[in-house]
Parts: structure tokens; C-alpha cells; sequence
């Protein structure tokens, strides 16, 4: 007799749609797990997502459903803000929510996947008429234990979920310190995977700056352009360690916006752009590993508790030692001197990350073992091949 499948629903943020091509990491990962149960057909899908006028998803070869629903407005989502920091969930009301569930309500399934949005059980335990119907949490970062919710808030909307995934140890914990009456056999660690047969040395030859990086030792920065990343604090690093190495160069691969903190970089950067200091501005996913790979070195080096950084991640499949900071999750994946190299976040940040910069450049025989060691690590504990059953596992506990 054939194995009935497990029928999972996936409720998405009302941010950002799926398909995303490649904007978001959240909605990365919806789409991980949509081409794996493509090829794997392990489970019925379906996904709930605030729709997007130039996405096509009647896709002949999607085995998954896509249910689009309307956006939230945004005087909505500045309400609710202050509904969740006051505690008053009885006016808690999102429009995207709401669509979906009555679309959820015209179907049967096993779970319900909630992505990053704690909240949303508000009114999925309302509104849901399945009261059989189970509700995970997949929680991406942290920022929802600090201004987003009232304090006395975090229990009672983390202990409506029949079980929470994180990304990584550090979130577990973080969950589990907000939530004290919460069972901790209920919140489970799903560490993210990325395409490791994607994110490996390739040419790049071809692109359009490369002839000025020939014969250059290069530092490559790979991620959002934002405070949060610390990529003013390795500009100004990289200017520390470029003294020690005169042929050294900086490649920053990130969207440069109009933005007053981007105005900063380019002002940092001035009179050496082009020269020593390199803007790719916006890249297509498809394309990030071979920016990648013109970098020797790949500095990472964040201010905050990054949970499970996919853009660190790619870097280390890349085989390429990565110089990052010891705070969140990222220590769970980057062990110093093994799988990549780690600084605290102290005074003298910046001149301790480029002694770091010159430290690899000097003993590149070290460094290339550690981004060896990365590279290993990654095919072994991070590949997304396996990521769909590791999900559906974790779920069920």
C-alpha cells in the first residue's frame, strides 16, 4: 500500500513573495525546499505568499501549489507594530494572514509551516477551523525578542506552536531564555544549507573589472550594504592592512543603494575607487560565485548576532577562508583556525580584523588549509540536498 504523504502548508512573511529570484533569505530558503520536492516528492506543498505582479508561478513543472494573496498595507503593518509592543493581541489584524487561512480552511494538511513571523499564531489559532492541524514555527533571527513584541508577549505566542525550528543553537536559546514555561523538547535546531555544487571556485575571468585585480591579493565582502554588516569597519580595516600590503584590494559585492549609510561607504572609499576599492553594486544570485571567486580572503565582518548566515555560508563552500566575528550562531559553523577565522567584537575592532587580513595573507599556506577545511565542512554538514528530510524529521520530532 502506498505511503499517504504528509500534506504541509508554508505561510510565508507579508513582506516579500515567493518566487523571490534571490531577494530575501527567508524566501531563499521557501524556494530550497520548493525545488527539492520537486525532484524528491517526498510531500504536497503548498505555499501562501503575498503575490507579485512580474512572478509566473503556473510553472508546468512545479509540483507545488502557489496561493497569492494581497499585500498588507502599510499603515497595517505599522499598527500591528504598535498592538504587539503594547500586548493588545485581541486587534492584532493582518490582511495577508487572514486570505490565506480562509484558502487554508478550504483544504486539509498534517502542518502548517509559519515563516519567521511568531505572531502569526494570533490568529491562526482563531481562525484555523482544522483544530487537529499542527503549527510549526521556522525562526530566522532574533530580532522578535527584542522591540517587536511586549515582554510578556514572547510565552504566550511561542507555547501556541506545537513546535519551533531555528536556524542555529544560538536562536534555540534565545527562544527558550524568552519563553521559560516553553517545553524545550518543542524547540528544535534546522540549521540552513545552501547549493554547495553551486557556491565552489569558478572562473572569473570575464568579468568586468577582473583585469584590474591581476597579480592583486584580494579581499572580497559578499552581502547587504548595511550597518549591521560592519562594511564600513572593513573599509576603513582594509586602508590599515593595504600598509603592510601595498597590492592589496578590496572587492565589495552588494547592491550599493541610495542610502545616507551607502553614501558613507562611497565617501570612505574615495579616491580609490576603481583602483583599489571595488563597488560590484547589484548582482543576480545566479552570478554571486564568481564575484566570489576573485577574493583570496572573505571578510564577514558583522556587528550584530547574525543567526545562520547564508551569505557566510556560501563563502565557505567556496573553499575560501572567511574572516568573521564571534557573536550569534555563526560559531556554530566557523571554528578559529579550522573552518574559517574569528574576531571579537571589541574596541580596536578595525585594527584587529586587518591584522587578521595581513596574518592570512602572510601564511597563505594555513589559509588555504582553513578554507580547505571550510569547503569539506560544507559538502558534509550544510549541503541542501538532504535539507527537505532533515525538515520533515525535525518536525516530527
Amino acid at each position: 500500500m502506498k505511503e499517504k504523504k504528509m500534506k504541509l502548508a508554508i505561510i510565508c512573511t507579508e513582506d516579500k513573495p515567493v518566487p523571490a529570484f534571490g531577494v530575501g533569505a527567508v524566501e531563499a530558503i521557501v524556494e530550497d525546499l520548493v525545488a527539492l520536492n520537486n525532484k524528491k516528492q517526498l510531500v504536497e506543498i503548498d505555499i501562501y505568499s503575498i503575490s507579485n505582479e512580474h512572478t509566473e508561478t503556473k510553472d508546468h513543472k512545479n509540483k507545488n501549489h502557489y496561493s497569492q494573496q494581497g499585500r498588507s498595507s502599510r499603515f497595517e503593518k505599522l499598527r500591528n507594530q504598535l498592538i504587539l509592543r503594547l500586548g493588545v493581541t485581541g486587534l492584532y489584524q493582518c490582511r495577508f494572514l487572514n486570505t490565506a487561512i480562509k484558502e487554508i480552511n478550504k483544504r486539509q494538511y498534517d502542518w502548517i509551516l509559519v515563516q519567521n513571523r511568531p505572531q502569526f499564531i494570533l490568529s491562526l489559532r482563531e481562525l484555523l477551523q482544522d483544530k487537529h492541524t499542527k503549527i510549526a514555527l521556522h525562526l530566522h533571527n532574533e530580532h522578535f525578542f527584542n522591540k517587536s513584541f511586549k515582554k510578556s508577549l514572547n510565552e504566550f505566542i511561542y507555547c501556541g506552536y506545537d513546535c519551533i525550528l531555528t536556524v542555529s543553537d544560538y536562536i534555540r536559546g534565545q527562544v527558550l531564555k524568552s519563553s521559560p514555561g516553553l517545553a524545550s523538547s518543542n524547540v528544535r535546531t534546522l540549521r540552513n544549507t545552501i547549493d554547495v555544487e553551486k557556491f565552489k571556485e569558478a572562473s572569473s575571468s570575464d568579468l568586468p573589472f577582473f583585469d584590474k585585480l591581476h597579480d592583486r591579493q584580494v579581499v572580497a565582502f559578499h552581502g547587504r550594504l548595511i550597518p549591521e554588516k560592519g562594511v564600513l569597519e572593513l573599509i576603513h580595516a582594509y586602508k590599515i592592512a593595504r600598509q603592510a600590503i601595498p597590492n592589496l584590494a578590496l572587492v565589495i559585492i552588494g547592491e550599493l543603494k541610495d542610502t545616507p549609510y551607502c553614501d558613507q561607504l562611497k565617501k570612505a572609499a574615495q579616491g580609490e575607487q576603481e583602483k583599489n576599492i571595488f563597488f560590484t553594486g547589484f548582482i543576480p544570485y545566479s552570478e554571486i560565485e564568481l564575484y566570489l571567486g576573485v577574493g583570496d580572503v572573505i571578510v564577514s565582518p558583522s556587528l550584530w548576532n547574525e543567526p545562520c548566515s547564508l551569505a557566510q555560508l556560501e563563502s565557505l563552500s567556496m573553499g575560501k577562508p572567511l574572516i568573521t566575528t564571534r557573536a550569534g550562531g555563526t560559531s556554530e559553523f566557523v571554528i578559529h583556525e579550522e573552518t574559517g577565522f574569528l574576531i571579537d567584537i571589541t574596541q580596536n575592532f578595525e585594527e584587529k580584523l586587518a591584522k587578521q587580513i595581513v596574518r592570512c595573507f602572510r601564511d597563505m599556506i594555513t589559509t588555504n588549509k582553513v578554507g580547505k577545511n571550510a569547503r569539506d565542512f560544507m559538502m558534509k554538514e550544510c549541503s541542501r540536498d538532504t535539507y527537505l528530510e532533515k525538515l520533515l524529521e525535525t518536525i516530527e520530532g
